[in-house]
């Protein structure tokens, strides 16, 4: 109460400054019920918030950034890449708190926004530690679309080779959620893998109708959509892998033939083989895997 009534005083002489002021120097272990105020009021959390990096007492600035960083309107104003607010202090403020937690448990934290920050670093910091980077592929599954997409970045300058953060990833491919799908795709895209045993899975996203649903929030981001961007990359020439995709232009569904269609076309198979089976699929009884099987080689004749 005493806090409250200072700080309306304050805002009534216009001294609120000077509080602000004095919170920078502040040399006290704890914040008192003056200093707690203006953490609670949006306007003067705004001007901490701008200044915190000026905040000498390192328990404090501490403090400050755990609670501006648990308020969804500044939160929000982050998330804006042209708000200048967010670009200068996200730094400063993921520094803070992962300076207090470790990485690990930063991706584990209830609170989204740290786990967002804490994935965030990771990309900066290209760890090598595979309990680690299970721990980033798990949070590939976390609720927070913002979060997934967060760690997929974090894989892009990471290549990670051990074979359990392979398997892991491998996994996240069967997940119920599309988007989910699309995240493991696309890491399996930037890690260039390579193997029969992880296209085939990727194979298997096409065939999953369930995969071609779309996010919400990400109207390109559906599972079919990143396994196709993870095969074209790979571009395999196994046998097992090209006969599985041709057997896909026989699917009654069009998305899931497009797929097939789109992927071969990228990939242009070599083999006389997979060319043969992919003409004979031009005596298919079905009209739209005909038609589908001739653009393919069509394509496949210009390249």
């Amino acid at each position: 109460k005493h806090g409250i009534e200072t700080l309306v005083s304050a805002k009534a002489n216009g001294t609120v400054n000077q509080y602000l002021d004095r919170l920078m120097d502040y040399k006290g272990s704890d914040l008192d019920s003056r200093y707690q105020a203006l953490l609670d009021d949006s306007d003067t959390k705004i001007e901490i918030f701008k200044n915190i990096i000026r905040i000498k007492n390192e328990r404090i600035r501490r403090r400050v950034a755990k609670k501006i960083i648990q308020d969804e309107n500044i939160i929000g104003a982050l998330s804006l890449a042209q708000t200048s607010i967010g670009t200068q202090y996200i730094p400063e403020i993921t520094h803070i708190l992962l300076d207090q937690k470790g990485i690990s448990d930063a991706l584990n934290d209830s609170d989204e926004n740290i786990r967002y920050f804490a994935a965030h670093e990771l990309s900066k910091k290209n760890p090598s530690d595979p309990t680690i980077l299970l721990t980033l592929v798990n949070a590939l599954k976390d609720p927070s679309t913002a979060v997934r997409r967060s760690a997929s970045s974090a894989f892009e300058g990471i290549k990670p080779t051990d074979q359990g953060t392979r398997d892991a990833l491998v996994q996240l491919l069967k997940e119920p959620n599309s988007n989910v799908r699309y995240f493991a795709a696309k890491v399996l895209a930037s890690i260039h893998p390579g193997n029969p045993q992880i296209n085939m899975a990727l194979v298997n996203v096409l065939k999953d109708k369930a995969s071609y649903a779309r996010s919400k929030l990400d109207l390109g981001s559906s599972g079919a959509s990143g396994a196709c961007i993870a095969l074209e990359k790979h571009r395999p020439q196994d046998l097992e892998t090209l006969h599985e995709m041709v057997n896909l232009l026989y699917s009654p569904d069009s998305q899931i033939r497009s797929s097939a269609v789109k992927v071969l076309g990228k990939i242009n198979p070599r083999d006389p083989q997979i060319l043969v089976e992919i003409i004979e699929s031009l005596k298919s009884k079905d009209l739209f895997t005909r038609t589908d099987a001739s653009n393919l080689l069509a394509t496949l004749g210009k390249n």
